[in-house]
Parts: C-alpha cells; sequence; structure tokens
C-alpha cells in the first residue's frame, strides 16, 4: 500500500500549503533550512511504499545543519503538521 504526505497547515495559525501533497524535499537546501515543494495533484505526489518509510522522510536530518539554536534536532519538514495518508484514500477509493 502506497502512501503520500498531505499538508494540513503550520501549527501555530493553519497557513501554508493546506491540502496539498508533498512533490519533493530536500532537507539540505539552503544551508540546511530545507525546502519542499507541494502539489495539489495526487498523480505528482511523492509515493512511499510503507508508512515507515513515510515517517522516516518527516524526521529526515539535514547533514549541513543537523541541530536548531535551541538544541532540538532540526526537522525542517516539520514546520508544516503532516498526515500520511494511503493514496487509494486520497483518490478518494
Amino acid at each position: 500500500m502506497s502512501v503520500v504526505l498531505r499538508c494540513l497547515g503550520r501549527p501555530t495559525d493553519g497557513s501554508g500549503p493546506v491540502g496539498q501533497y508533498l512533490e519533493r524535499y530536500d532537507p539540505d537546501a539552503h544551508h540546511g533550512r530545507g525546502t519542499a515543494d507541494f502539489t495539489a495533484d495526487l498523480a505528482g505526489a511523492k509515493r512511499y511504499a510503507t508508512f515507515a518509510e513515510a515517517w522516516a522522510e518527516l524526521g529526515r536530518i539535514p547533514r549541513a545543519r543537523p541541530w536548531r539554536a535551541d538544541g532540538k534536532p532540526n526537522r525542517p519538514l516539520t514546520t508544516w503538521t503532516m498526515e500520511i495518508v494511503p493514496v487509494a484514500e486520497a483518490a478518494g477509493g
């Protein structure tokens, strides 16, 4: 069962690419601040073979900046609240 990551918005205010799917993610971009591209088109979403694989993507830490200023691990994708959704469910099936 393949899954995708769907954005629910920022935890603080709900802003961001709400309802869109992760298309590309590079935690090492921008000197470890990361970059993520989202798409409204499920066909363009990055797919993961398992829930565990998608979960690992959420926790990826950049090599260039592994720690945040507050001493916690740097996980740029967690800027947004994300949900892991089976492709069949995202497609309405």
